[in-house]
């Protein structure tokens, strides 16, 4: 195989630098972005290297959600006590 030669199948072949250009816009739209994510991961019509970016930005959505979720769980009864009336904490 010829690495040099572009591969014959679109979807196989790498992303160009305009191609993740117009991606990083796209997905910076809120819920534009959030849709195409989605729809990147799991359609079969899509470029493999579009496919895997999409499927590592829900991997890394999904960890930031269990984590914000388990620091409320185990930090929010102290900050719900803070009062920001109390002239100590400032």
């Amino acid at each position: 195989m010829n690495y040099n030669q572009p591969s014959e199948n679109p979807l196989q072949r790498p992303l160009l630098i305009g191609d993740w250009i117009v991606i990083f816009f796209l997905t910076s739209i809120p819920v534009v972005g959030f849709v195409l994510i989605v729809y990147w991961s799991f359609a079969d019509d899509v470029n493999i290297n579009k496919k895997n970016f999409s499927k590592a930005v829900i991997l890394v959505i999904v960890i930031l959600i269990v984590l914000t979720i388990t620091l409320i769980l185990l930090y929010g009864q102290h900050f719900s006590n803070i009062n920001i009336n109390n002239p100590r904490l400032i």
